[in-house]
């Protein structure tokens, strides 16, 4: 069975509702790369994928609009590390246009 990937579309129309009910409709956002490896590539059927977020938003956040958009991801959520451009990152880091996150799953055996 393919993973589910909630419709690109449909999720970025909710994604901006939600905004606009939070902090009117006048925002400003920000592109964040996201990179899969190992496991969390087989799970996102995708080795990159772009997210438009709130400017100021933390790794945490944008962790949490992914998980929604690729609710298969969510299984391994709290086995993996998180890397923004070449370094490991707290979830509390603030993001800025144009970073790297990484998705480091467990070491795998083989």
């Amino acid at each position: 069975m393919p993973p589910r990937i909630v419709d690109d579309a449909r999720m970025q129309s909710h994604i901006a509702l939600f905004y606009f009910l939070i902090v009117g409709d006048h925002y400003r956002t920000v592109n964040i790369d996201i990179h899969f490896y190992s496991i969390s590539k087989d799970l996102a059927a995708q080795t990159t994928r772009r997210l438009v977020v709130p400017e100021h938003s933390t790794l945490e956040d944008v962790l949490n609009i992914l998980f929604l958009e690729v609710p298969s991801l969510a299984s391994i959520r709290k086995s993996c590390l998180f890397a923004v451009g070449t370094s490991y990152a707290p979830m509390t880091i603030s993001l800025s246009e144009g970073d790297q996150v990484s998705i480091i799953p467990p070491m795998q055996g083989g």
